[in-house]
């Protein structure tokens, strides 16, 4: 059965958890995204996104889904007693969190795949940007007033170049960006002090494991090391 908490204390982390449901249900079935596609007439890079939480799928496609998979679909209000390992207020309003992860992860696959450069040297760019204090706040301006490739541009010193437009396929650089967006904004650290404590390495070899799970796993296993090494 896929059950979908909601939650009062923590809207977006209880909103996630029926994907992460999703995509163990599939698995256990022995059934790839491609299959799940092909019979529920979603299209394959939505059943990623929707299992990555990144997308927010209507009830008929979650219905959709679940029929295929042949379990139901169950909804339960419940109040979550759970505390977060970090006694810190998250970084900036929640209302600009979505926009600043996808910016973030748009620059950092645009950088890469559209201007060919180098992820570690992007990342090393990204952290010396002088306005990453303002990202790092929530600045409505570079979370929600331009958009990822006019950051990648900026950030890399280049918005008199046109690259053109990349074809929306978002593979590693995306998840990156996107999920330490999201670290960043939870735990209300500095980039650089996410970076010196879980180097970019770390999210490369994460990103097999991890990028078709529930970003709550991710976000575990790097407050284990960032966390941990902290305390």
């Amino acid at each position: 059965m896929l059950k979908h908490i909601i939650n009062s204390e923590d809207k977006m982390e209880s909103e996630t958890r029926i994907y992460n449901s999703l995509a163990e249900v599939r698995k256990k079935k022995k059934m790839s995204q491609k299959e799940l596609s092909a019979r529920s007439g979603i299209i394959q890079a939505d059943i990623s996104r929707i299992e990555n939480g990144i997308a927010n799928p209507t009830m008929n496609v979650l219905k959709r889904l679940s029929e295929v998979l042949g379990v139901k679909l169950k909804i339960i209000f419940e109040e979550d007693t759970n505390m977060k390992l970090s006694n810190d207020e998250p970084a900036y309003s929640e209302l600009y969190l979505k926009d600043a992860q996808k910016t973030i992860a748009h620059s950092f696959d645009y950088a890469v795949n559209k201007m060919n450069v180098p992820l570690e040297e992007y990342v090393k760019n990204f952290l010396a940007f002088k306005y990453l204090h303002l990202l790092e706040k929530g600045d409505p301006h570079y979370t929600s007033g331009i958009s990822g490739i006019e950051l990648a541009k900026e950030i890399c010193k280049k918005q008199n170049i046109k690259y053109g437009r990349l074809q929306y396929n978002p593979g590693m650089e995306y998840w990156i960006g996107w999920i330490i967006s999201y670290y960043q904004w939870l735990r209300n650290l500095k980039y650089s002090e996410i970076i010196e404590k879980f180097p970019l390495q770390n999210f490369i070899k994460a990103y097999p494991t991890f990028h078709e799970e529930n970003k709550k796993r991710m976000i575990e296993y790097m407050d284990n090391v960032i966390i941990g090494n902290t305390e």
